[in-house]
């Protein structure tokens, strides 16, 4: 495997155009995230999940420093629920390149922000490396390989999920593609090194292994369709085909069990309506990118969408559009008529279905029209009732990955036809200009937060001393103006303080939480509601909490003085702090 990766690496080299190529895109990246890159130490892209996979990656790298086998799948938060890792992605490569970060920086591997923020940059790079591989397996001309890459690593799916981090690591997915698109490549180690992409892929996200594996099948199917000797194809492909399982069901196997196994045990799930909610609608395909240059022109038609909440997606800009649609159809004239075919070859054929899935799947089971619910049922419905690997991607909306490589593919093979003409440069130029317009947003920024206030270093003095259970109070923010941006930055946020004061943490958050920790919240926030302190005390004691920390911004103003009262009652609480709006005790 390592001699495969280190192949692929000195061919780029030796070809000074491809290494030049993913030197100038990274720097562009580096142009469009300015903000963070000039603000590594103590700024993030968001407030809202980006804390969470700081906190994620750190857990991670604790564990792999100290080469933690037994609970490794444990953390500091939910507590006192095991296995609280499994809730969400694990995100093991992201956290490897930290590990790979932490071990080089030394004396600032205490910034838990600069590591992650690095790491994030480090994925950039390598999702750049992987679009290379596949643009140079699938075209030849030199200036349609470099479109391909920046149009492919810096894509529209890109800057719709880059608030979500495993949904942007992709990198092992290009390359295995660009393996598995190699002609005649039917060697076993070609198979095993898919196998471990595969792998890498779903320790990474689990969304994108599923895509992964979703564009296997459907490559395999599409090439076994175009082969004319069935009978052969079977006899030289069942070999890679068994050991590609085979490596991934070893490797990914015993985790796949051990996520079933907390889901079952905590009663965590996906409602069939959360498919429904978080599909695109099938308007949003008509719809732009928000935020670039061309947003000046598009927003008196974006204007029209109606679609809010969820996770929208957008048109993969109008110049990528036109010219997919030439790509897939071929038009011929005679003196009378237009001629219109589609082209049918593989790997037209592939990618063509890579599209066709992606739209399907990404409008979820029931179709929705511009905020309109229209209950019609759509092919994902058989899909997920049907096949249980379809189960976690509750956001079908992302399925909107596929679609984008196959409008991708007839873009750039539109394009590569008229490499037979001397303009084929000025083309490129022009339609990388235009990509650019439409689609790079122009104004990211990265921000800072005060997410350790003083109170917080009382809090680590104790922890640090002797490993104490600490409730962050309240669980989920009550106020007139609590909302999900809120409710997000103030769950994340306390997951992020926690790598520095190091308690265990009642608190916690990810895609999917235990009915028991929201049963454990409501009956808190009830005894609070009906002046039970006595319930209340003993609901403490039940979880083993000895610290307490009142956020008292974060409660309707009458509660926050009712519950105020309540700890300054020396019975149950010593007070050991006192900010005004954050409170301190011990719980007696």
């Amino acid at each position: 495997m390592l001699f495969h990766w280190l192949q692929l690496l000195g061919e780029l080299i030796q070809k000074k155009s491809g290494l030049l190529s993913i030197l100038a895109i990274f720097c562009l990246a580096l142009v469009i995230f300015r903000s963070l890159a000039l603000n590594l130490n103590d700024h993030l892209l968001d407030w809202n999940d980006y804390p969470y996979y700081v906190w994620t990656i750190s857990q991670n790298v604790e564990h792999i420093s100290k080469l933690q086998i037994e609970g490794f799948f444990n953390s500091n938060s939910f507590y006192p629920f095991q296995g609280s890792m499994l809730f969400s992605d694990l995100l093991l490569p992201q956290s490897l390149i930290a590990v790979g970060w932490q071990t080089l920086l030394g004396p600032y591997q205490q910034q838990p922000i600069l590591i992650f923020n690095l790491t994030f940059l480090t994925g950039i790079l390598l999702n750049i490396y992987g679009a290379y591989l596949l643009s140079k397996r699938l075209f030849a001309t030199k200036s349609v390989r470099f479109l391909a890459t920046l149009s492919l690593a810096l894509s529209p799916f890109f800057f719709i999920q880059f608030g979500h981090l495993q949904m942007i690591s992709f990198w092992p997915t290009l390359i295995a593609l660009s393996i598995v698109l190699k002609k005649n490549n039917k060697s076993l180690r070609s198979a095993a090194f898919i196998g471990l992409l595969a792998t890498l892929q779903f320790y990474a996200s689990v969304y994108l292994s599923i895509f992964l594996l979703t564009s296997l099948i459907l490559f395999y199917f599409t090439e076994l369709l175009s082969e004319p000797n069935k009978k052969v194809w079977v006899l030289k492909t069942y070999k890679p085909l068994i050991t590609i399982a085979l490596i991934f069901s070893v490797l990914a196997g015993p985790i796949l069990f051990k996520y079933k196994g907390v889901q079952e045990a905590y009663g965590v799930g996906i409602n069939y309506s959360e498919y429904i909610y978080y599909a695109a609608h099938l308007t949003d395909y008509v719809f732009f990118m928000p935020g670039t240059l061309a947003n000046s022109i598009y927003a008196h038609w974006n204007v029209f969408n109606l679609h809010v909440g969820g996770e929208p997606v957008k048109n993969p800009s109008l110049v990528f559009s036109l010219l997919a649609f030439v790509g897939i159809f071929g038009f011929s004239l005679t003196k009378r008529t237009v001629q219109i075919t589609i082209n049918r070859l593989f790997p037209n054929s592939f990618f063509l279905f890579l599209l066709i899935s992606g739209f399907l799947f990404s409008l979820g089971p029931r179709l929705n029209v511009n905020g309109q619910f229209a209950i019609i049922p759509l092919p994902y419905h058989l899909f997920v009732k049907t096949f249980p690997i379809m189960e976690p991607i509750r956001a079908t909306s992302r399925w909107y990955f596929l679609f984008y490589l196959g409008v991708w593919y007839f873009s750039m093979k539109t394009i590569e036809r008229l490499d037979r003409k001397s303009f084929v440069t000025p083309i490129v130029s022009l339609v990388t200009i235009l990509f650019l317009v439409e689609v790079i947003p122009i104004n990211i920024s990265a921000s800072k937060k005060t997410y350790y206030p003083p109170v917080y270093t009382k809090i680590a003095d104790i922890c640090h001393a002797k490993q104490q259970v600490l409730l962050e109070f309240p669980i989920t923010p009550f106020t007139e103006n609590s909302g999900l941006i809120e409710f997000l930055q103030y769950r994340t946020s306390a997951l992020l303080a926690s790598v520095r004061h190091q308690c265990l943490l009642i608190n916690g958050y990810s895609g999917l939480t235990p009915n028991q920790y929201n049963q454990y919240d409501n009956a808190l926030f009830t005894a609070m509601q009906q002046n039970e302190l006595a319930t209340f005390v003993s609901l403490l004691h039940q979880q083993k909490i000895s610290l307490l920390k009142f956020n008292a911004n974060q409660l309707r103003p009458d509660l926050s003085l009712q519950f105020r009262d309540w700890l300054l009652n020396q019975t149950y609480f010593v007070l050991l702090s006192d900010t005004g709006d954050t409170l301190l005790v011990r719980v007696n």
